[in-house]
C-alpha cells in the first residue's frame, strides 16, 4: 500500500546538496531515537528527535582542518549485530577537491547518547580511511560493516577530477579493525569492474553471516553484484542482475535481510530498488546468485531517488522481515510502501 508521509524540518540550509544521494542512508532510527546526519554552513552536523517531529539541538562534528562545501559525500550505517548495543559508522569526503575519505564510529547507549569509539568527547577527530591523493576525489562513498565481526566495509568511486573518465572505476576498502580505528586489509581496494565511467556507484550491504554484497551500476547500464566472504578472504565473481538502470545511477538503493548471531532466517537475501530507463521505480532481490523480478513499485517515480531498507519484525533482531521503500515521486510528496 502507498502512503503519503507528512515531512519534518530537521534543519533549513540554503544548498540543495544538503543530504543528497539517498543511496549513501543518511539517517537512522536507535535507542528510542531518530538520527540524521547533514551539511549546513560549512560544517557537519547531526541532529536526534525521539518523535521525529521536534529536533534537538545541533552537534557540529565537522573533521578538524576541513570546511566542508556541500552534504553530498556523507554515508552512514547502524551496525546492530551485537545486539543490544547499536553502533553508528559514518564516513565523509569533499567531492570537490582532494579530501581522504574520513572514518568515526561510536556507541548510542540506553540512554540515547552517542560516544565516539576513539578520542571520546572529540567530536572533531576523525580516521582516514581512504588517504589524500592530489587531483582525485572519492565520490558516490557508501558504508557497512558485515554482521559477525563488525568489520567496515566502504564502496567509492575514484576520480581525477582533470579527467573524470581515466581512472574510474567502482571499489570497495574493507578495515581489518573493528575498534574504531582504520587499517586497511591486506588486497584492498578490490576493483570490481575495468569499465572507466564517471558515474559508477556502488553501494556495499551485508548479505548474510560473513559475506558483504556489493550492487554497482553506471548510467543506462547493466545492474552488477559480487560478494564477498569475510572469513575466506575471497569474490564470488561478477554477476550481471539482467536489469539495466536509468540515466541516472544514483536512483539505485540496497539492503538486505541481516541479522545478528545465530539467525535463522536465509542470510542471503538482497533487495534493490532503482529507476529504469522509464523512470519506473523497480525491485530486484538477488539469493544466492538468483534474480527475481524486476517487480514494479511506482509508476514514473522520476523526481528523486529511492531509499529501501529493512524493518526488525516483532523485536528480535534475527528476523528482519518488512521491506519499506521511500521516494519523492515530486517535491515536497514523499511516499513509502
Amino acid at each position: 500500500m502507498v502512503t503519503d508521509i507528512g515531512p519534518s524540518t530537521v534543519e533549513t540550509v540554503a544548498v540543495r546538496d544538503s543530504v543528497r544521494f539517498s543511496f549513501q542512508r543518511k539517517g537512522f532510527y536507535a535507542k528510542g531515537y531518530h538520527w540524521a546526519f547533514y551539511y549546513a554552513s560549512y560544517k557537519i552536523y547531526w541532529r536526534k528527535s525521539a518523535d521525529g517531529i521536534t529536533w534537538g539541538a545541533a552537534t557540529d562534528i565537522t573533521p578538524s582542518g576541513e570546511t566542508p562545501t556541500d552534504g553530498t559525500e556523507i554515508a552512514v550505517w547502524l551496525d546492530r549485530h551485537e545486539e543490544p548495543a547499536h553502533h553508528p559508522y559514518i564516513i565523509y569526503a569533499d567531492r570537490n577537491s582532494d579530501s581522504p575519505v574520513y572514518f568515526r564510529s561510536g556507541t548510542i547507549d540506553d540512554a540515547g547518547d552517542l560516544t565516539w569509539d576513539t578520542d571520546p568527547g572529540d567530536d572533531h577527530t576523525w580516521q582516514t580511511a581512504i588517504p589524500e591523493v592530489f587531483g582525485v576525489s572519492f565520490r558516490n562513498i557508501t558504508i557497512c560493516v558485515d554482521d559477525t565481526n563488525g568489520y567496515p566495509f566502504i564502496g567509492y568511486t575514484r576520480i581525477i577530477r582533470g579527467d573524470p573518465s581515466s581512472d574510474a572505476k567502482p571499489r570497495v576498502t574493507h578495515s581489518q579493525q573493528m575498534d574504531g580505528t582504520w587499517s586497511t586489509l591486506a588486497g584492498f581496494p578490490e576493483t570490481l569492474n575495468n569499465t572507466l565511467d564517471a558515474s559508477w556507484v556502488c553501494t556495499v550491504v551485508p548479505s548474510g553471516l560473513d559475506t558483504i554484497s556489493a550492487i554497482y551500476a553506471r548510467d543506462s547500464n547493466e545492474i552488477f553484484c559480487d560478494v564477498y566472504d569475510v572469513s575466506e578472504n575471497t569474490w564470488n565473481g561478477e554477476i550481471d542482475t539482467g536489469e539495466t538502470i536509468g540515466p541516472d545511477a544514483t536512483k539505485i538503493s540496497a539492503t538486505s535481510q541481516r541479522q545478528g548471531k545465530n539467525a535463522t532466517i536465509d542470510p542471503k537475501r538482497v533487495h534493490v530498488a532503482y529507476c529504469d530507463a522509464g523512470e519506473d521505480l523497480q525491485h530486484i532481490m538477488i539469493q544466492a546468485g538468483v534474480i527475481t523480478g524486476p517487480h514494479l513499485i511506482y509508476t514514473s517515480a522520476a523526481a528523486m531517488a529511492p531509499s529501501i531498507s529493512t524493518r526488525i519484525y516483532g523485536g528480535d533482531v534475527n528476523h528482519y522481515r518488512t521491506l519499506y521503500v521511500f521516494w519523492t515521486p515530486t517535491a515536497d510528496e514523499p511516499r513509502a510502501d
